[in-house]
Protein backbone atom coordinates (compact mmCIF):
# COMPACT_ATOMS: atom_id res chain seq x y z
CA UNK A 1 0.00 0.00 0.00
CA UNK A 2 1.35 3.19 -0.89
CA UNK A 3 2.74 5.23 2.34
CA UNK A 4 0.84 8.24 1.76
CA UNK A 5 -2.41 6.18 2.45
CA UNK A 6 -1.03 3.77 4.88
CA UNK A 7 0.43 6.67 7.08
CA UNK A 8 -3.24 8.38 7.34
CA UNK A 9 -4.77 5.60 8.20
CA UNK A 10 -5.85 4.81 11.84
CA UNK A 11 -7.95 1.82 13.70
CA UNK A 12 -9.76 1.06 17.34
CA UNK A 13 -9.96 -2.89 18.21
CA UNK A 14 -13.32 -2.34 20.17
CA UNK A 15 -16.07 -3.74 18.85
CA UNK A 16 -19.62 -1.86 17.91
CA UNK A 17 -23.19 -3.26 17.44
CA UNK A 18 -24.99 -2.10 14.28
CA UNK A 19 -28.42 -1.08 15.37
CA UNK A 20 -29.94 -1.70 12.34
CA UNK A 21 -29.02 -5.81 11.80
CA UNK A 22 -27.13 -6.39 15.38
CA UNK A 23 -24.13 -7.05 13.43
CA UNK A 24 -21.22 -6.80 14.89
CA UNK A 25 -18.20 -4.17 13.42
CA UNK A 26 -15.49 -5.79 14.97
CA UNK A 27 -12.50 -3.27 13.40
CA UNK A 28 -12.74 -0.19 11.63
CA UNK A 29 -9.91 1.64 9.88
CA UNK A 30 -10.41 5.40 8.71
CA UNK A 31 -8.13 8.68 7.91
CA UNK A 32 -6.70 10.23 10.67
CA UNK A 33 -7.41 13.42 8.77
CA UNK A 34 -11.66 12.91 9.03
CA UNK A 35 -13.33 15.77 10.79
CA UNK A 36 -16.72 15.51 11.93
CA UNK A 37 -18.12 16.69 8.90
CA UNK A 38 -16.95 12.74 7.39
CA UNK A 39 -17.20 11.35 10.61
CA UNK A 40 -15.37 8.26 11.20
CA UNK A 41 -17.80 6.10 12.37
CA UNK A 42 -19.96 6.58 9.14
CA UNK A 43 -17.01 6.67 6.85
CA UNK A 44 -14.78 3.95 7.45
CA UNK A 45 -13.74 0.58 6.41
CA UNK A 46 -14.67 -2.12 8.90
CA UNK A 47 -14.39 -5.82 9.29
CA UNK A 48 -17.95 -7.12 10.49
CA UNK A 49 -19.36 -10.33 11.91
CA UNK A 50 -22.59 -11.42 10.62
CA UNK A 51 -24.98 -13.85 13.07
CA UNK A 52 -28.20 -12.93 11.64
CA UNK A 53 -29.76 -16.48 10.48
CA UNK A 54 -30.42 -15.11 7.00
CA UNK A 55 -26.59 -14.11 6.65
CA UNK A 56 -24.73 -16.26 3.92
CA UNK A 57 -21.37 -15.70 5.63
CA UNK A 58 -20.26 -14.91 8.72
CA UNK A 59 -17.54 -12.31 7.47
CA UNK A 60 -17.71 -9.27 5.65
CA UNK A 61 -14.89 -6.54 4.75
CA UNK A 62 -16.27 -3.24 3.32
CA UNK A 63 -16.16 0.22 2.71
CA UNK A 64 -19.05 1.95 4.19
CA UNK A 65 -19.42 5.69 3.28
CA UNK A 66 -22.95 7.14 4.71
CA UNK A 67 -24.61 9.25 2.49
CA UNK A 68 -26.62 11.22 4.63
CA UNK A 69 -23.50 11.78 6.95
CA UNK A 70 -22.20 14.05 4.70
CA UNK A 71 -22.56 17.61 6.27
CA UNK A 72 -20.96 20.00 4.07
CA UNK A 73 -20.50 20.10 -0.02
CA UNK A 74 -23.35 16.90 -0.22
CA UNK A 75 -24.48 17.11 -3.85
CA UNK A 76 -20.97 17.40 -5.42
CA UNK A 77 -19.21 14.83 -3.21
CA UNK A 78 -22.36 12.36 -3.98
CA UNK A 79 -21.86 13.16 -7.79
CA UNK A 80 -17.76 12.38 -7.56
CA UNK A 81 -18.54 9.39 -5.49
CA UNK A 82 -21.55 8.06 -7.97
CA UNK A 83 -18.91 8.28 -10.97
CA UNK A 84 -15.89 7.25 -9.27
CA UNK A 85 -16.48 4.50 -7.06
CA UNK A 86 -18.16 1.88 -9.53
CA UNK A 87 -15.12 2.38 -11.30
CA UNK A 88 -12.37 1.19 -8.79
CA UNK A 89 -13.93 -2.28 -7.08
CA UNK A 90 -11.56 -4.70 -6.72
CA UNK A 91 -11.84 -8.19 -7.83
CA UNK A 92 -13.81 -10.11 -5.73
CA UNK A 93 -16.11 -7.22 -4.15
CA UNK A 94 -19.32 -6.27 -5.40
CA UNK A 95 -20.44 -2.48 -5.33
CA UNK A 96 -23.91 -1.43 -3.58
CA UNK A 97 -25.60 1.84 -3.70
CA UNK A 98 -28.77 3.04 -2.11
CA UNK A 99 -30.36 5.91 -0.97
CA UNK A 100 -28.82 5.29 2.46
CA UNK A 101 -25.04 4.41 1.80
CA UNK A 102 -22.16 3.31 -0.42
CA UNK A 103 -20.98 0.08 0.01
CA UNK A 104 -17.93 -2.05 -1.67
CA UNK A 105 -17.68 -5.83 0.23
CA UNK A 106 -16.43 -8.78 -0.06
CA UNK A 107 -17.72 -11.62 2.26
CA UNK A 108 -15.54 -14.91 3.68
CA UNK A 109 -15.97 -17.65 6.41
CA UNK A 110 -13.94 -16.98 9.59
CA UNK A 111 -10.98 -19.42 10.03
CA UNK A 112 -11.27 -21.92 12.70
CA UNK A 113 -7.92 -21.31 13.65
CA UNK A 114 -7.82 -17.61 13.59
CA UNK A 115 -3.91 -17.25 13.92
CA UNK A 116 -4.74 -17.38 10.17
CA UNK A 117 -7.05 -14.44 9.83
CA UNK A 118 -4.35 -11.95 9.17
CA UNK A 119 -3.30 -14.13 6.22
CA UNK A 120 -6.82 -13.72 5.16
CA UNK A 121 -7.74 -10.14 5.44
CA UNK A 122 -4.80 -8.76 4.57
CA UNK A 123 -4.79 -9.13 0.58
CA UNK A 124 -8.90 -7.67 0.78
CA UNK A 125 -7.69 -4.55 3.08
CA UNK A 126 -4.43 -3.67 1.11
CA UNK A 127 -6.68 -3.83 -2.46
CA UNK A 128 -9.73 -2.07 -1.41
CA UNK A 129 -8.14 0.69 0.56
CA UNK A 130 -5.20 1.28 -2.06
CA UNK A 131 -8.38 1.44 -4.98
CA UNK A 132 -10.92 3.49 -3.28
CA UNK A 133 -8.64 5.71 -1.05
CA UNK A 134 -7.09 8.17 -4.00
CA UNK A 135 -10.69 8.90 -5.04
CA UNK A 136 -11.74 9.54 -0.65
CA UNK A 137 -8.53 12.19 -0.32
CA UNK A 138 -9.13 15.30 -1.67
CA UNK A 139 -13.03 14.89 -0.27
CA UNK A 140 -11.54 14.51 2.99
CA UNK A 141 -8.41 17.43 3.16
CA UNK A 142 -10.75 19.55 1.87
CA UNK A 143 -12.38 19.53 5.44
CA UNK A 144 -9.59 20.73 7.57
CA UNK A 145 -11.52 22.36 10.49
CA UNK A 146 -14.35 20.71 12.03
CA UNK A 147 -18.25 21.61 12.29
CA UNK A 148 -18.79 25.49 14.12
CA UNK A 149 -21.03 25.16 17.13
CA UNK A 150 -23.75 27.01 15.60
CA UNK A 151 -23.62 24.65 12.98
CA UNK A 152 -23.10 21.47 14.94
CA UNK A 153 -26.69 22.78 16.52
CA UNK A 154 -28.22 22.90 12.78
CA UNK A 155 -27.16 19.65 12.13
CA UNK A 156 -28.30 18.15 14.84
CA UNK A 157 -31.21 19.72 14.51
CA UNK A 158 -32.11 17.95 11.33
CA UNK A 159 -30.74 14.72 12.41
CA UNK A 160 -34.38 13.95 13.97
CA UNK A 161 -36.86 15.06 16.49
CA UNK A 162 -39.36 12.34 18.50
CA UNK A 163 -43.31 13.27 18.31
CA UNK A 164 -45.71 11.19 20.55
CA UNK A 165 -49.14 10.86 21.61
CA UNK A 166 -49.73 10.13 25.28
CA UNK A 167 -52.91 7.92 26.36
CA UNK A 168 -56.01 9.72 27.15
CA UNK A 169 -58.75 9.67 29.81
CA UNK A 170 -57.57 8.38 33.62
CA UNK A 171 -55.14 5.52 34.36
CA UNK A 172 -54.47 3.52 37.29
CA UNK A 173 -51.47 1.29 37.78
CA UNK A 174 -52.16 -2.48 36.97
CA UNK A 175 -54.25 -1.08 33.45
CA UNK A 176 -52.81 -0.82 29.91
CA UNK A 177 -52.66 2.18 27.69
CA UNK A 178 -51.90 2.58 24.22
CA UNK A 179 -48.66 5.28 23.33
CA UNK A 180 -47.84 6.78 19.80
CA UNK A 181 -44.55 7.61 18.57
CA UNK A 182 -42.63 8.47 15.54
CA UNK A 183 -39.31 9.67 14.33
CA UNK A 184 -38.83 12.70 11.88
CA UNK A 185 -35.52 13.11 10.81
CA UNK A 186 -35.82 16.46 8.96
CA UNK A 187 -33.95 14.95 6.20
CA UNK A 188 -35.18 14.79 2.57
CA UNK A 189 -38.02 13.05 1.89
CA UNK A 190 -36.35 10.30 -0.57
CA UNK A 191 -34.19 8.92 2.32
CA UNK A 192 -35.62 6.21 4.03
CA UNK A 193 -37.38 6.42 6.82
CA UNK A 194 -35.28 4.92 9.90
CA UNK A 195 -34.96 1.55 11.61
CA UNK A 196 -34.25 0.79 15.06
CA UNK A 197 -36.67 1.19 17.88
CA UNK A 198 -37.97 4.14 20.06
CA UNK A 199 -37.76 2.68 23.66
CA UNK A 200 -40.35 4.10 26.53
CA UNK A 201 -40.04 4.87 30.13
CA UNK A 202 -41.33 6.52 32.75
CA UNK A 203 -40.34 7.14 36.13
CA UNK A 204 -36.94 5.47 35.11
CA UNK A 205 -38.70 1.81 34.56
CA UNK A 206 -39.10 0.80 31.02
CA UNK A 207 -42.80 -0.03 29.91
CA UNK A 208 -42.06 -1.13 25.82
CA UNK A 209 -40.43 -0.33 22.70
CA UNK A 210 -41.93 0.53 19.78
CA UNK A 211 -39.86 -1.11 16.55
CA UNK A 212 -39.21 0.93 13.50
CA UNK A 213 -38.67 -0.71 10.21
CA UNK A 214 -37.23 1.09 7.46
CA UNK A 215 -39.42 2.17 5.07
CA UNK A 216 -41.85 2.06 6.50
CA UNK A 217 -43.77 4.92 8.71
CA UNK A 218 -40.94 5.91 10.84
CA UNK A 219 -43.27 5.14 14.11
CA UNK A 220 -45.65 2.99 15.54
CA UNK A 221 -47.68 2.22 19.20
CA UNK A 222 -47.32 -0.01 22.08
CA UNK A 223 -49.79 -1.34 24.46
CA UNK A 224 -47.91 0.01 28.02
CA UNK A 225 -48.53 -1.70 31.59
CA UNK A 226 -48.06 0.75 33.69
CA UNK A 227 -46.66 -0.44 37.23
CA UNK A 228 -45.81 3.13 39.28
CA UNK A 229 -48.24 5.70 40.56
CA UNK A 230 -47.39 9.18 40.26
CA UNK A 231 -46.88 12.13 38.24
CA UNK A 232 -43.98 11.09 36.17
CA UNK A 233 -43.16 11.92 32.24
CA UNK A 234 -42.75 9.78 30.28
CA UNK A 235 -39.35 9.72 28.05
CA UNK A 236 -38.46 8.53 24.55
CA UNK A 237 -35.40 7.83 23.15
CA UNK A 238 -34.83 6.76 19.51
CA UNK A 239 -31.70 4.48 18.88
CA UNK A 240 -30.50 1.56 16.90
CA UNK A 241 -30.11 2.78 12.82
CA UNK A 242 -26.69 2.99 11.73
CA UNK A 243 -27.54 6.39 9.45
CA UNK A 244 -29.33 7.96 12.52
CA UNK A 245 -28.29 9.67 15.50
CA UNK A 246 -29.89 8.83 18.65
CA UNK A 247 -32.35 11.05 19.85
CA UNK A 248 -34.99 11.47 22.93
CA UNK A 249 -37.83 13.47 24.31
CA UNK A 250 -39.69 13.66 27.33
CA UNK A 251 -43.56 14.59 28.01
CA UNK A 252 -44.98 16.63 30.79
CA UNK A 253 -45.86 14.63 34.05
CA UNK A 254 -47.94 12.22 33.39
CA UNK A 255 -50.13 10.81 35.96
CA UNK A 256 -51.34 7.14 37.11
CA UNK A 257 -53.79 6.54 40.07
CA UNK A 258 -52.95 4.04 43.06
CA UNK A 259 -54.23 0.75 41.39
CA UNK A 260 -56.55 -1.98 43.10
CA UNK A 261 -55.16 -5.08 44.01
CA UNK A 262 -57.88 -8.11 44.61
CA UNK A 263 -58.04 -9.46 48.48
CA UNK A 264 -59.75 -12.78 49.27
CA UNK A 265 -59.56 -14.80 52.60
CA UNK A 266 -60.58 -18.35 52.84
CA UNK A 267 -60.71 -20.22 56.15
CA UNK A 268 -58.89 -23.03 55.95
CA UNK A 269 -61.91 -25.05 57.67
CA UNK A 270 -65.02 -24.21 58.36
CA UNK A 271 -65.35 -24.42 61.80
CA UNK A 272 -62.21 -24.05 64.67
CA UNK A 273 -62.41 -25.64 68.34
CA UNK A 274 -62.47 -23.33 70.93
CA UNK A 275 -58.62 -22.59 72.07
CA UNK A 276 -57.79 -23.27 68.64
CA UNK A 277 -56.03 -20.11 66.71
CA UNK A 278 -58.30 -20.08 63.21
CA UNK A 279 -56.03 -20.30 60.29
CA UNK A 280 -56.97 -17.70 57.32
CA UNK A 281 -55.25 -18.02 53.24
CA UNK A 282 -55.34 -14.63 52.53
CA UNK A 283 -55.18 -14.09 48.64
CA UNK A 284 -53.82 -11.15 47.12
CA UNK A 285 -54.21 -11.15 43.08
CA UNK A 286 -52.33 -8.40 41.66
CA UNK A 287 -50.87 -7.15 37.95
CA UNK A 288 -48.01 -8.73 36.24
CA UNK A 289 -46.20 -5.74 36.20
CA UNK A 290 -42.27 -6.37 35.74
CA UNK A 291 -40.81 -4.19 38.99
CA UNK A 292 -43.90 -4.00 40.29
CA UNK A 293 -44.72 -6.73 43.00
CA UNK A 294 -46.82 -5.64 45.70
CA UNK A 295 -45.36 -4.70 49.06
CA UNK A 296 -47.17 -3.78 52.27
CA UNK A 297 -48.85 -5.97 54.50
CA UNK A 298 -51.99 -7.87 55.64
CA UNK A 299 -52.96 -6.43 59.20
CA UNK A 300 -55.76 -7.85 61.31
CA UNK A 301 -58.76 -5.46 62.03
CA UNK A 302 -59.26 -4.98 65.78
CA UNK A 303 -61.98 -7.65 67.19
CA UNK A 304 -63.92 -6.88 70.16
CA UNK A 305 -64.11 -11.27 70.61
CA UNK A 306 -61.25 -12.94 69.11
CA UNK A 307 -57.47 -12.59 70.91
CA UNK A 308 -54.14 -13.23 69.42
CA UNK A 309 -54.83 -12.56 66.02
CA UNK A 310 -51.71 -11.98 63.20
CA UNK A 311 -50.96 -10.25 60.05
CA UNK A 312 -48.04 -11.10 57.51
CA UNK A 313 -46.07 -9.13 55.46
CA UNK A 314 -45.71 -9.44 51.57
CA UNK A 315 -42.81 -10.38 50.70
CA UNK A 316 -40.67 -8.77 47.25
CA UNK A 317 -40.14 -12.13 46.19
CA UNK A 318 -43.73 -13.08 44.87
CA UNK A 319 -42.80 -10.44 41.92
CA UNK A 320 -45.09 -11.21 38.91
CA UNK A 321 -46.74 -14.17 40.25
CA UNK A 322 -49.78 -12.89 39.68
CA UNK A 323 -51.06 -14.46 42.67
CA UNK A 324 -49.91 -14.06 46.59
CA UNK A 325 -50.91 -16.21 49.50
CA UNK A 326 -50.52 -15.93 53.09
CA UNK A 327 -51.16 -17.73 55.66
CA UNK A 328 -52.57 -15.16 58.68
CA UNK A 329 -54.25 -15.56 61.99
CA UNK A 330 -57.70 -14.50 63.46
CA UNK A 331 -57.25 -15.61 66.70
CA UNK A 332 -59.01 -17.56 69.36
CA UNK A 333 -62.14 -17.16 70.87
CA UNK A 334 -63.38 -17.79 74.29
CA UNK A 335 -66.23 -20.08 73.94
CA UNK A 336 -68.55 -21.53 71.56
CA UNK A 337 -69.77 -18.76 68.53
CA UNK A 338 -71.59 -18.76 64.77
CA UNK A 339 -70.54 -16.81 61.77
CA UNK A 340 -67.52 -14.36 63.65
CA UNK A 341 -66.93 -11.91 61.22
CA UNK A 342 -63.04 -11.27 60.88
CA UNK A 343 -61.64 -8.71 58.94
CA UNK A 344 -57.99 -8.10 57.43
CA UNK A 345 -56.56 -5.42 55.52
CA UNK A 346 -53.86 -4.63 53.16
CA UNK A 347 -52.12 -1.55 52.90
CA UNK A 348 -48.40 -0.09 52.55
CA UNK A 349 -47.49 0.39 49.12
CA UNK A 350 -47.61 3.70 47.35
CA UNK A 351 -48.85 2.08 43.92
CA UNK A 352 -52.23 0.18 45.50
CA UNK A 353 -54.53 1.14 47.33
CA UNK A 354 -55.61 -0.24 50.37
CA UNK A 355 -58.53 -3.00 50.75
CA UNK A 356 -60.40 -4.57 53.83
CA UNK A 357 -62.47 -7.82 53.23
CA UNK A 358 -63.94 -9.70 55.76
CA UNK A 359 -65.11 -13.31 56.28
CA UNK A 360 -67.14 -15.73 58.82
CA UNK A 361 -65.99 -18.40 60.60
CA UNK A 362 -67.61 -20.61 63.76
CA UNK A 363 -66.09 -21.88 67.06
CA UNK A 364 -67.23 -25.23 67.91
CA UNK A 365 -66.92 -26.90 71.17
CA UNK A 366 -63.40 -29.68 71.83
CA UNK A 367 -62.95 -32.41 73.82
CA UNK A 368 -61.23 -32.73 76.58
CA UNK A 369 -59.15 -35.87 77.49
CA UNK A 370 -59.98 -37.39 81.39
CA UNK A 371 -56.44 -39.02 82.44
CA UNK A 372 -56.45 -40.98 85.90
CA UNK A 373 -54.90 -44.17 86.96
CA UNK A 374 -57.54 -46.20 89.23
CA UNK A 375 -56.08 -48.68 91.92
CA UNK A 376 -57.28 -52.12 90.39
CA UNK A 377 -58.25 -53.62 93.82
CA UNK A 378 -58.98 -52.57 97.10
CA UNK A 379 -60.07 -54.24 100.94
CA UNK A 380 -63.14 -54.55 102.21
CA UNK A 381 -64.01 -51.57 104.20
CA UNK A 382 -61.12 -48.82 102.50
CA UNK A 383 -61.55 -45.67 100.76
CA UNK A 384 -59.45 -44.92 97.39
CA UNK A 385 -58.34 -41.69 96.54
CA UNK A 386 -56.49 -40.31 93.17
CA UNK A 387 -55.83 -37.47 91.13
CA UNK A 388 -57.93 -36.37 87.88
CA UNK A 389 -56.92 -34.60 85.08
CA UNK A 390 -58.93 -33.36 82.54
CA UNK A 391 -57.10 -32.40 79.76
CA UNK A 392 -57.74 -30.36 76.12
CA UNK A 393 -56.18 -31.59 73.16
CA UNK A 394 -52.22 -30.91 72.13
CA UNK A 395 -53.66 -29.72 68.98
CA UNK A 396 -54.90 -26.45 70.57
CA UNK A 397 -52.29 -23.87 70.88
CA UNK A 398 -54.06 -21.39 73.13
CA UNK A 399 -56.53 -23.70 75.18
CA UNK A 400 -58.95 -22.43 77.88
CA UNK A 401 -58.18 -23.97 80.86
CA UNK A 402 -61.72 -26.25 81.60
CA UNK A 403 -64.04 -24.80 84.55
CA UNK A 404 -67.15 -27.30 85.24
CA UNK A 405 -67.10 -30.21 87.06
CA UNK A 406 -66.43 -34.50 87.48
CA UNK A 407 -69.67 -36.63 87.96
CA UNK A 408 -69.17 -40.14 89.29
CA UNK A 409 -71.19 -42.98 88.36
CA UNK A 410 -71.57 -46.46 89.91
CA UNK A 411 -73.64 -48.93 87.89
CA UNK A 412 -74.81 -46.22 85.74
CA UNK A 413 -76.20 -44.39 88.55
CA UNK A 414 -75.05 -40.73 89.78
CA UNK A 415 -73.02 -40.91 93.25
CA UNK A 416 -71.36 -37.52 93.79
CA UNK A 417 -69.44 -34.61 91.71
CA UNK A 418 -66.25 -32.79 91.84
CA UNK A 419 -65.22 -29.25 91.10
CA UNK A 420 -62.23 -28.91 88.70
CA UNK A 421 -58.98 -26.53 89.58
CA UNK A 422 -57.22 -24.81 87.16
CA UNK A 423 -53.56 -26.23 86.64
CA UNK A 424 -51.56 -24.19 83.98
CA UNK A 425 -53.32 -25.61 80.35
CA UNK A 426 -55.32 -28.07 82.55
CA UNK A 427 -57.42 -28.53 84.97
CA UNK A 428 -57.39 -31.13 88.13
CA UNK A 429 -59.33 -32.76 90.92
CA UNK A 430 -58.64 -35.70 93.53
CA UNK A 431 -62.06 -38.23 93.51
CA UNK A 432 -62.74 -40.81 96.01
CA UNK A 433 -63.91 -44.31 95.56
CA UNK A 434 -65.66 -46.28 98.63
CA UNK A 435 -65.45 -47.26 101.10
CA UNK A 436 -66.17 -50.89 99.60
CA UNK A 437 -68.69 -52.77 101.84
CA UNK A 438 -68.48 -56.18 100.71
CA UNK A 439 -66.09 -58.27 98.61
CA UNK A 440 -67.27 -58.50 94.53
CA UNK A 441 -66.87 -56.27 91.55
CA UNK A 442 -67.43 -52.39 91.11
CA UNK A 443 -67.88 -50.94 88.25
CA UNK A 444 -67.28 -46.88 87.79
CA UNK A 445 -66.81 -44.36 84.94
CA UNK A 446 -66.52 -40.59 85.19
CA UNK A 447 -68.35 -37.72 83.36
CA UNK A 448 -67.32 -33.73 82.62
CA UNK A 449 -69.66 -31.34 82.07
CA UNK A 450 -70.49 -27.72 82.67
CA UNK A 451 -68.18 -26.02 80.40
CA UNK A 452 -69.55 -24.60 77.03
CA UNK A 453 -66.27 -24.57 75.37
CA UNK A 454 -66.22 -28.05 75.82
CA UNK A 455 -67.97 -30.78 74.84
CA UNK A 456 -69.31 -33.42 77.71
CA UNK A 457 -67.04 -36.56 77.61
CA UNK A 458 -67.43 -39.92 79.64
CA UNK A 459 -64.03 -41.77 80.71
CA UNK A 460 -64.04 -45.50 80.03
CA UNK A 461 -65.45 -47.82 82.52
CA UNK A 462 -62.80 -49.37 84.76
CA UNK A 463 -63.30 -52.19 87.55
CA UNK A 464 -62.00 -52.42 91.33
CA UNK A 465 -62.10 -55.55 93.10
CA UNK A 466 -62.85 -55.42 96.73
CA UNK A 467 -61.89 -58.25 98.33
Amino acid sequence: MPPTIAGRLRSHRGFVTHGSYRTLFLFNVWDCNQTDILHRNHFTYCLGYDHRPAATREGYFHLWLNRIRIYRKRTDILATLDRELPRVVPKGFFWNSSDRAYDIKTEFDYPKNLADLPDLLLPRYVALISAVHPILLPIIDQFTEPLAPGERRRVVAQRGRLDFTLPGGTTAVGETRSVTASVRTGLAATLPRPSGAITVSRGGAKLGEIQLRGGGTGGGSANLLFGKAGSHPFEFSYSGDHSYEPVSSASPPYAVAKGNLGLTLRASKPRFAVGESAVIDAVITHPRVPGAAPAGSITPLPNPVLSGAAGAAVGPDLENSGSITLRVLAGTAPHTMSNVPVGFSYSGDENFLPRTVSVSISFVRSSLVLKFAAPASASVGQSLAFELLASPPETLNNPKPPTGSIQLFYGGVFQRGYTLLSRGRDSATTVELGPFPAPGIYEYFFRYTGDLAYEEVDSPRFRVMAQ
